[in-house]
């Protein structure tokens, strides 16, 4: 059965988006009406007249007024949830959003809609992230510590842009192995977590020049570590740790090693290659020897 269009168009401005939807279901006819920008241009108008179109169709790539809408959706449910206070137009272009210790349990899926965020906080909750999360491309700091965490999505990956990831005192005991896509990442802090081990795709943050693996449960340390070439700071204290790999000795830009509180009965020979440690911690006592020719550093530590 064929019905008039314009007599449609006149009926779905009065409904309901439930209603809405449910009529296109209908058949072809009807889903087509649904899916035409006039009728969303009525229902955005007629509801939000104080928003402009033009600018969410620029900054979200909407190609549909319908998209547009659920955007807009998005941004209210986001404002509300998380007692923002922010207008719409605020929210869009908001570049800085600090959550830290707001005892929330999680973080809406709408939290995509934050396309221009480049710093979020969110450390001392209790939260579950998102895989949405990773619709975030232009974060660049993102704070997770002390939440409880037991697992990161791998959609994390997809924040090509950070460059400061804090996801120490977490319960994570294991790290995607799309961590590896971060490549402008500068500081990775996972320090007090349970990691048994680090994915061999570490080797790939070749800009990093922090990284924090203290108080875990680390047995060893992936060979792929040598291609960190940029790293100052590496802190490997506080796990179960029985040998360095011999790529250690390939960062030659190291400043500050921390291996006290392991398992080592030596330390890779390779190590007298770091010519700009100034700081190098050690248990002195669980060790056999030193290599010989290390240039001692200006704080050269062991902890007895």
């Amino acid at each position: 059965m064929y019905f008039n269009n314009v007599i449609i168009f006149k009926i779905y401005n009065y409904l309901n988006i439930n209603d809405l939807f449910n009529c296109s279901l209908i058949n072809k006819q009807f889903n087509n009406i649904f899916n035409c920008d006039l009728l969303w241009e009525n229902i955005i108008m007629a509801n939000y007249s104080d928003i402009n179109i033009t600018d969410i169709q620029k900054q979200y790539n909407c190609i549909t007024l319908k998209y547009v809408y659920k955007t807009i959706k998005d941004l209210l449910y986001l404002n509300k949830t998380l007692n923002l206070n922010k207008t719409i137009k605020n929210l869009i272009n908001l570049k800085e959003l600090n959550l830290f210790q707001h005892q929330l349990k999680e973080i809406p899926k709408e939290i995509r809609s934050l396309i221009n965020l480049q710093t979020l906080n969110l450390g001392n909750n209790k939260l579950k992230i998102p895989k949405e999360i990773g619709s975030l491309i232009n974060l660049q700091r993102l704070n997770l510590f002390a939440n409880g965490l037991n697992k990161i999505p791998k959609e994390i990956g997809s924040l090509i842009n950070l460059r400061t990831l804090e996801l120490s005192f977490n319960r994570l005991e294991e790290i995607p192995e799309e961590i590896g896509y971060l490549i402008n990442l500068k500081e990775l802090d996972l320090t007090s977590n349970q990691l048994k081990e680090i994915p061999k795709e570490i080797g790939s943050l070749i800009n990093l020049k922090e990284l924090h693996l203290n108080n875990n449960q680390l047995q060893k340390i992936p060979k792929e570590i040598g291609f960190l070439i940029n790293l100052k700071k590496l802190g490997l204290r506080d796990n179960q740790l029985q040998e360095i790999p011999e790529e250690i000795g390939s960062l030659i830009n190291l400043q500050y090693l921390y291996l006290h509180n392991n398992q080592l009965k030596e330390i890779s020979k390779e190590i007298k290659s770091l010519i700009n440690l100034k700081e190098l911690y050690f248990d002195d006592i669980k060790l056999q020897g030193i290599p010989k020719g290390l240039r001692k550093p200006k704080n050269f530590i062991t902890k007895n």
